[in-house]
């Protein structure tokens, strides 16, 4: 006699009113672990959804720990100067004011010696009013080599100064200060910004609710300033994009002229002695657009009010607002993830009241205590978009409805799901202990299963279901709970959810007449 072993990955083709039977054991549990806390996040773009994406997880399951303020990438030496080469040419043929090499120059004017002196050094005088001031100058050469700067102080002391991208010179002394420029035969364009005394710096308002900074650097200059009303000891929450990809600084530096960190997208505690202003430029002195937002998380304002949810409920996405503060009632495990339209996989960090990071436990729910927090979205600025931020507490049961475990014979669960970030939970009857059999199915061709995990009634998570169908084993306290979640607005779901077979017959629901079409995948066999 032959009897098959197998586990049934059943669809029926043409449901029919007869009732089939076969002998079967379940295969091997193909569930996946709950998703662990990310610890960075390096991505510097949130890519677009794809269609008909075909995962079947969550792209964000919890809040990341904070990325640590970062420097821009540079390029390769040879590509660093054809870069500074293409900018100080752009800048010579674009420059309105009158080309020299000596003499007296004004503050965020981009100057063009065309015929640097045969000496090798051209020599240039500043004049400085405040007795304290940070210098940042920039000798742009065609050549794209980087040439040598001195400074001299009125009482004829040389400068120590620092290069980066640029030339960071402190003073301490108001008058008349000498630059001199090593040319290397080069012609060259000049620039400097006075940046502690700076009337130009616009005011960059740290409040959630101010609109993306927008603005554009000419080839050769210093770059954009502004003043930053923050206290010393809160954390600055930056981010910086430009038109010419991932090559735009953000230098904070405080009251001192000090740099305290150089943030194109992350988070920055703001030593030193306030108040800030902040720099953003092109790393080579192209000339270059920009999108820059700078946020307090210590101190936040401007955030949006989510309530927590309830099961079946589609979380608001009217706005772009990048902050969202969360009451937390009752210590225990909470869902928190945002959802956009525009973007898929929107990553954030949540926040304790003084600017730490307050979801630092793996899995993949935050274990908080009651109290209040702030969820802040780490989104592209350029195309900061329309969000929603999904709170619900892991053992939630409001909005969950009745669903059974013999789905052969009654037919799938299924529903459409009201919009993006709504989750639907359907409630087991399965004791502790056993097991069920779940194949998650697609509404139709083409479209994505939605996200599927089973919690017990704590909130526990027993099973991801990570492929389209596993053998999920019920541990922990009953009753059990199917979360689906929609991976895409208007999108449904189609969950078929029956215990394993135990005495060898499987019944199919009748919902027409006509001959019945059963695909099976048998997962073994045995012989006896």
């Amino acid at each position: 006699m032959l009897a098959l072993c197998a586990a049934l990955v059943i669809s029926v083709l043409t449901p029919v009113g007869t009732t089939a039977a076969a002998a079967s054991t379940p295969t091997k549990s193909k569930t996946t672990s709950s998703t662990s806390s990310n610890t960075s996040n390096t991505s510097s773009k949130s890519a677009k959804p794809a269609d008909n994406a075909l995962s079947t997880n969550k792209s964000v399951t919890k809040p990341t720990a904070p990325v640590k303020a970062q420097h821009a990438a540079a390029l390769a030496p040879a590509a660093a100067r054809q870069a500074r080469a293409a900018a100080a040419r752009s800048a010579v043929s674009g420059s309105a004011v009158p080309d020299t090499c000596s003499g007296h120059i004004s503050s965020d004017t981009v100057y063009q010696c065309s015929t640097p002196s045969s000496t090798g050094t051209d020599t240039f005088t500043l004049t400085l009013t405040a007795s304290t001031d940070l210098l940042l100058i920039r000798a742009l050469p065609t050549s794209g080599n980087t040439l040598g700067i001195t400074v001299t102080a009125p009482d004829s002391t040389l400068l120590t100064c620092q290069s980066t991208d640029l030339t960071q010179c402190a003073t301490s002394a108001s008058g008349t200060y000498t630059v001199q420029v090593q040319n290397q035969s080069s012609d060259y364009t000049l620039d400097y910004t006075a940046l502690l005394s700076d009337t130009s710096c616009a005011v960059a308002n740290p409040s959630f609710a101010s609109p993306v900074l927008q603005g554009a650097v000419a080839a050769g200059a210093t770059g954009a300033c502004y003043t930053l009303n923050m206290a010393g000891g809160d954390v600055l929450h930056a981010y910086v994009a430009s038109s010419m990809w991932g090559e735009m600084n953000t230098t904070v530096y405080d009251a001192t002229g000090a740099q305290i960190c150089v943030d194109d997208q992350g988070d920055c505690t703001l030593t030193g002695t306030a108040p800030y202003r902040v720099r953003v430029g092109d790393l080579y002195g192209r000339a270059n657009t920009y999108w820059q937002t700078l946020y307090d998380v210590t101190h936040p304002q401007g955030c949006l009010t989510v309530a927590q949810q309830a099961y079946g409920s589609v979380p608001d996405q009217s706005s772009a607002d990048q902050c969202r503060t969360l009451t937390v009632a009752a210590a225990g495990s909470y869902q928190v993830y945002a959802v956009s339209a525009g973007y898929s996989g929107i990553s954030g960090t949540l926040y304790n009241t003084d600017g730490t990071t307050a979801c630092t436990n793996s899995g993949s729910t935050c274990q908080l205590a009651a109290g209040t927090y702030d969820f802040v979205t780490l989104e592209y600025p350029e195309y900061a978009s329309a969000l929603g931020v999904v709170f619900i507490a892991a053992n939630e049961s409001r909005g969950c409805s009745a669903t059974g475990d013999t789905d052969f014979a009654s037919g799938p669960a299924t529903g459409t799901f009201g919009g993006l970030g709504e989750e639907v939970c359907l409630t087991l009857p399965t004791a502790s202990g056993a097991s069920d059999y779940v194949f998650n199915q697609a509404t139709a061709a083409g479209a994505s299963e939605a996200s599927v995990q089973i919690l017990d009634a704590t909130g526990a998570n027993t099973c991801s279901i990570a492929y389209a169908y596993v053998t999920c084993a019920l541990t922990g306290t009953a009753p059990f709970h199917e979360i689906l979640s929609a991976q895409a607005a208007g999108g449904g779901y189609r969950l078929l959810t029956p215990v394993p077979v135990t005495d060898g017959k499987v019944d199919f629901q009748n919902s027409s007449s006509g001959s019945i079409q059963v695909i099976a995948d048998l997962a073994g066999y045995y012989l006896s």
